[in-house]
């Protein structure tokens, strides 16, 4: 997206005052001509800084990032004030965020093992890019389930094919599987061609106590 979409982004999120914000993947695509740019790259990094968060900004990598060994990516992150959760899980705000790497860029570390590290005496967050991880969540019992990665199919017709790839539970909003809620957001921007029919792009604002 262009500078002024991303500043539009930034707003809005700034006009929830948030504690926390959480980016669920795909935030720039590997083959796009961005990546090599300078002035571009800062310009979009400028635009994040500007992000309001008591506790911070936090991503995920997706299908369509750089892998997490492209420094220019991985700077551009660093200047942004956007902190990576390769595979990683921190504690914050009495939660436990758990950052877990989509597999089909990069190295996806299991549930299992990132789950020792967490305090079970908190909430468990889950941010995993593709909803199609949720079954795993559920088996071990996270309390939500922050994803992305379908864009609600962005335009019709294929709003209907990406429906019934991945299941009308996995495809967008908010589900409940037993305690553990998921929430499937369409995203900021777009893939590709920036053009939505039938959908919306969105910031999620989500209260959890």
């Amino acid at each position: 997206m262009r500078k002024k979409q991303v500043r539009r982004i930034v707003d809005k999120i700034n006009a929830l005052a948030p504690d926390l914000v959480l980016i669920a993947g795909d935030i720039i695509d590997v083959d796009h001509r961005i990546l090599s740019d300078d002035h571009a790259l800062a310009e979009i990094s400028r635009e994040f800084r500007k992000i309001q968060a008591k506790d911070g900004v936090f991503a995920v990598l997706g299908n369509h990032d750089p892998n997490i060994e492209d420094q220019r990516f991985t700077d551009f992150l660093r200047h942004s004030q956007i902190c990576l959760l390769h595979n990683k899980v921190i504690r914050i705000s009495g939660l436990n965020i758990v950052g877990r790497t989509d597999s089909r860029s990069n190295y996806r570390a299991s549930l299992k093992e990132l789950l020792k590290q967490t305090d079970p005496s908190r909430p468990l967050i889950l941010l995993d890019h593709d909803p199609q991880g949720i079954p795993e969540a559920v088996r071990f019992g996270a309390d939500l389930v922050l994803c992305g990665h379908t864009h609600k199919g962005q335009f019709f017709p294929v709003t209907l094919f990406t429906k019934w790839a991945n299941g009308r539970h996995y495809f967008y909003g908010h589900e409940t599987f037993g305690k553990t809620h998921a929430i499937i957001s369409s995203g900021a921007g777009f893939f590709q061609l920036p053009v939505r029919i039938g959908t919306n792009s969105e910031v999620a604002d989500i209260h959890l106590f």
